[in-house]
C-alpha cells in the first residue's frame, strides 16, 4: 500500500522519479489528477535528473488540449517509485509530460494513464489517500 496526503482539499502522493537505468532521483510530490489523461513533471524536476530537453527530437513533442487552452509538451519515459509504500518500492515506468514552454509553471501531476495501475482511496475527510498497485 501506497500512502499519500492531502493539502489544501488535494490528494498529492511522494514519489522518485528517475531516469531509466540512472541511480539519480528526484523525490516530488505530484498531485492525483483523476481529470488529467496526461502524467506531468515540472521542467525543475528534469533538471535535477541531468536531462537536457534541447536533445529530444521534434518527434517526442505533443499537444494536450483542456479547459485551459492548449499546450506543448515534450513526452519521456521515465521510472516512478514510491518511498511511502508498505512494501519494496518497485520502478513503473510510465510516460510523463513535462512543458515546452519555459513560462508554464504547474503542479506534477499524476494523471489517469498512470493511475489505471493502481486502486485508488480519497477520503479527504479522513486526511487518508491510498494507492494499491495493480501489478
Amino acid at each position: 500500500m501506497i500512502r499519500g496526503f492531502i493539502t489544501d482539499t488535494r490528494p498529492f502522493v511522494r514519489v522518485l522519479i528517475s531516469v531509466p537505468r540512472s541511480t539519480v532521483a528526484v523525490p516530488v510530490d505530484m498531485l492525483l489528477d483523476t481529470g488529467s489523461h496526461l502524467s506531468v513533471v515540472s521542467r525543475d524536476v528534469l533538471d535535477g535528473l541531468g536531462v537536457d530537453l534541447s536533445r529530444l527530437s521534434t518527434a517526442r513533442r505533443i499537444r494536450a488540449v483542456g479547459i485551459g487552452g492548449s499546450q506543448d509538451y515534450y513526452r519521456l519515459r521515465l521510472m516512478m517509485s514510491f518511498p511511502t509504500s508498505s512494501t519494496e518500492p518497485h520502478p513503473l515506468p510510465v510516460w510523463v509530460s513535462v512543458p515546452i514552454s519555459t513560462d508554464l509553471r504547474a503542479d506534477s501531476i499524476i494523471g489517469m494513464e498512470a493511475l489505471v495501475n493502481f486502486r485508488l482511496t480519497i477520503a479527504a475527510s479522513e486526511d487518508r489517500v491510498e494507492l494499491e498497485p495493480l501489478f
